[in-house]
């Protein structure tokens, strides 16, 4: 079931628009017909099963009288106006969910948008920074507002890195987490607000290390350290009794060899006499 709706409006040779909409549509039957899913994708399970989209709305009607400028890392490109698409609950055979995606450019400026549910990969997940939803990402480039904010948690086999970025005309805010597993982590937060130069600057930056990682640290190193004692221990009374071991040997011949030398002198008297 659903429904797909495409127009194009030819104006001129120059100026053409066009749109394409989706509503309510399974996209498992076009991977079926392609892939032939019941004797090829189908033998994976349910794993291939479920691929669809609730809506798609995406039109292109240039406008290159307000094309946009952009430029991202020092490399500018100009992007005509009049470019819509808007996606709503996507879902790619459960590996990929897009709750909302939107991108945009307007004679006002550029916007674009775009919010996951939850992924889980076996080892892998992927949240939001507070892991009550999925990541997301949103900027905008209007006449009215400059803005990126950055919503993410990535986590394997327990380490995981967290980054919450916002940049507004009300300022800077970041926090940036690494953790190891085992309770240790550490937060970079950085926050700047107001104007700079004006009374109302404010600016911070804090880094903390916290959890069990020092005392973990600690009591390897004092472990280690007992285990070389207890080694230097065990090999200094091995040493002793070896030397006890040849003191008495030594006791020993000595008291034999007296043992001899009385027998000898005996011997000798007797003969003697």
């Amino acid at each position: 079931s659903g429904k797909i709706t495409i127009s194009v409006d030819v104006k001129d040779f120059t100026k053409t628009a066009f749109r394409a909409q989706v509503n309510n549509f399974n996209l498992n039957k076009i991977v079926t017909s392609i892939a032939n899913c019941n004797t090829c994708l189908g033998k994976v399970g349910n794993t291939l099963t479920t691929a669809s989209i609730k809506s798609f709305d995406g039109s292109f009607n240039p406008d290159p009288v307000n094309a946009v400028d952009v430029t991202v890392a020092g490399v500018s490109s100009t992007v005509p106006a009049g470019i819509n698409l808007e996606i709503v609950d996507l879902n790619l055979w459960n590996v990929i969910k897009v709750s909302y995606a939107q991108f945009s450019v307007k004679a006002t400026g550029l916007k674009a948008t775009l919010i996951l549910d939850k992924m889980n990969w076996g080892p892998i997940q992927i949240t939001s920074a507070d892991g009550s939803s999925g990541p997301s990402f949103d900027l905008q480039l209007t006449t009215s507002k400059q803005s990126l904010a950055i919503d993410g948690r990535a986590q394997v086999l327990g380490k995981y890195v967290v980054m919450y970025l916002s940049l507004s005309d009300d300022g800077i805010y970041g926090n940036f987490m690494y953790g190891l597993g085992s309770g240790f982590s550490v937060t970079v937060e950085l926050e700047a607000t107001g104007t700079p130069g004006k009374a109302n600057f404010h600016n911070q930056v804090t880094a903390t290390m916290e959890g069990e990682f020092i005392t973990a640290v600690v009591d390897q190193a004092t472990a280690f350290l007992d285990g070389l004692s207890s080694a230097a221990d065990s090999a200094a009374a091995a040493a002793k009794k070896d030397l006890d071991d040849a003191k008495a040997d030594l006791d020993k011949a000595n008291r034999d060899l007296q043992s001899a030398k009385d027998k000898a002198t005996r011997d000798l008297k007797d003969a003697q006499d």
